[in-house]
């Protein structure tokens, strides 16, 4: 089963606040839905994530592998990643891409995701976890929207009012 998505938004900061931002780890990790924990590899390169989430009557624990495949201070980040659950025999893999643009006054973002999930936990039913996946990413962009906000007001720019982010498509 595989699944894409694409949200954007504005944020009321310059790209270097919001470049610093997204290397954040634990802040970004606060925003991966069933984060247990982030050990970072290699700095700006490679990680481990533990995940930890309930998917129907399932409990996922899954063991990821994340790595930073391309990055272009300070527009653009492309992460690759896969994890496994061997009790469940599932296996995720996904694609992140998170681009940066001057805005007006402040910093356009676009967000991408490619998540591609096999095994038993596939057998819930497309449609249960098409949802959950669906739910669970727009989770994750209205926080990554709220921590960059935050980190926006502590670099002292006045960030009210924003739109909120802005699901473009899904399938």
């Amino acid at each position: 089963m595989k699944r894409t998505d694409s949200h954007s938004f504005f944020v009321d900061a310059p790209q270097a606040v919001v470049w610093s931002t997204l290397w954040d780890t634990t802040r970004i990790a606060a925003c991966i839905p069933g984060c247990e924990s982030v050990v970072e590899r290699s700095p700006m390169a490679v990680y481990d994530v533990a995940i930890r989430r309930k998917v129907g009557p399932l409990l996922i624990r899954m063991a990821v592998e994340a790595e930073v495949v391309e990055r272009t201070e300070p527009s653009l980040i492309k992460v690759r990643g896969s994890g496994k659950d061997p009790r469940l025999r599932s296996v995720a893999v996904f694609g992140l891409v998170i681009r940066l643009r001057p805005g007006s006054a402040g910093t356009e973002i676009d967000v991408e995701t490619e998540f591609e999930l096999s095994g038993l936990i596939v057998s819930l039913g497309e449609r249960l976890i098409a949802a959950q996946l669906d739910r669970e990413m727009e989770d994750f962009v209205a926080c990554l929207h709220d921590t960059v906000d935050s980190s926006a007001l502590a670099a002292g720019r006045d960030t009210s009012p924003l739109p909120a982010p802005m699901k473009e498509t899904g399938a």
